[in-house]
């Protein structure tokens, strides 16, 4: 477990997020593992998705128990997404009796220039990136209108910036801070908080795949606080989001010191 946990406690020393339920996507992602982390460590109940990397499953299953975590393999590229993502969101209202908390983290990046782009992979970025959080919010959003909740998407700086040779995951990310806000107006009224949280360059293997020690080198360079954004700073202003009552249509910006 990661020693610079926080937890947020009421004014009767209670865990202000305790028995929480939330569903959270991409949960075995350097960026989900920290947020599930985070979040069980204050005492709310996970149903995380996962694609390929049960291991993270497996462990927070072993430390924290079926009846405060649960893993489900998710395919968010497959033709029966929509069907798929249904009967998720049924198996926690079954096993839960509710919905609290939606966290949509699931996300892939291509760099690649744009003319060497082909469509398979511009629709595999959207289908993940966009489509997937979509339809995560188009199925669980009713089901919060009774008591209200909270949903936060992870985006990207890329969204509001643009990143060359990255055009379809900016593109994608800038959708999804778009649709964050005007859910975020359209569903306020009826107690549902919508926010986004956009970082920049973030330490996880996704960034390792494209660059080398050289050009990580260079990109630390370019930051004023010096270093990447951690996994745990995302998952902490999660954390912050989900403990404060009036964050509703927000993007927090987490560039380090420069967009």
């Amino acid at each position: 477990m990661n020693s610079d946990i926080m937890r947020v406690f009421d004014s009767k020393g209670e865990l202000v997020l305790n028995n929480k339920v939330a569903l959270l996507t991409g949960v075995s992602s350097g960026v989900g593992s920290a947020i599930a982390e985070l979040l069980l460590e204050n005492g709310v109940i996970i149903t995380g998705t996962y694609n390929s990397r049960k291991k993270q499953v497996d462990a927070f299953l072993d430390k924290y128990g079926p009846g405060r975590f649960f893993g489900v393999c998710l395919d968010f590229v497959a033709k029966d997404r929509y069907k798929s993502i249904k009967e998720l969101v049924s198996e926690v209202l079954k096993r839960c009796e509710g919905l609290d908390i939606v966290i949509n983290v699931t996300g892939i990046w291509t760099v690649k220039p744009f003319l060497y782009e082909t469509t398979e992979e511009t629709d595999e970025v959207w289908n993940v990136n966009y489509w997937g959080p979509y339809e995560v919010m188009k199925i669980t959003i009713p089901h919060m209108l009774k008591d209200g909740g909270d949903i936060v998407n992870v985006a990207s700086t890329a969204g509001v910036k643009g990143v060359g040779q990255a055009a379809s995951y900016s593109a994608s990310k800038a959708a999804l801070i778009n649709l964050t806000m005007s859910l975020a107006e359209e569903f306020a009224p009826r107690g549902i908080k919508v926010n986004a949280i956009s970082p920049g360059y973030t330490d996880t293997s996704a960034l390792d795949k494209y660059f080398d020690g050289v050009t990580r080198d260079l990109l630390i360079k370019n930051i004023p606080l010096g270093r990447l954004c951690s996994p745990f700073d995302i998952a902490h202003a999660v954390l912050g989001i989900l403990t404060n009552d009036y964050f509703a249509g927000a993007n927090l910006l987490m560039p380090g010191g420069r967009l």
